[in-house]
């Protein structure tokens, strides 16, 4: 994922305890929500829930880039030559 990061320009990576969030290739934050002690059991960190939810917020309110029309071989509406569409 690493040599993918640059051209994702809103990103949310996680292994559900720990949270990182990416903007236009690099890291902006970064929620733990608990942590696993030497026993195996997880603990949740105080005021973790409200660090995510700012975390989501500013991920859905990100202005990232807008999806376009890809041009392939059959041009931006992707028409075959004989001008059927393609089959997949």
């Amino acid at each position: 994922m690493k040599p993918r990061r640059p051209s994702l320009d809103n990103l949310i990576l996680t292994d559900y305890l720990e949270f990182r969030y990416y903007l236009h290739g690099q890291q902006h934050m970064q929620v733990n929500l608990a942590t696993v002690d030497t026993g195996g059991k997880i603990k949740s960190l105080h005021g973790a829930d409200a660090q995510l939810a700012a975390l989501f917020d500013t991920f859905l309110t990100a202005q990232a880039a807008t999806i376009g029309v890809a041009e392939g071989p059959g041009g931006a509406h992707g028409q075959h030559r004989q001008g059927h569409p393609p089959r997949y």
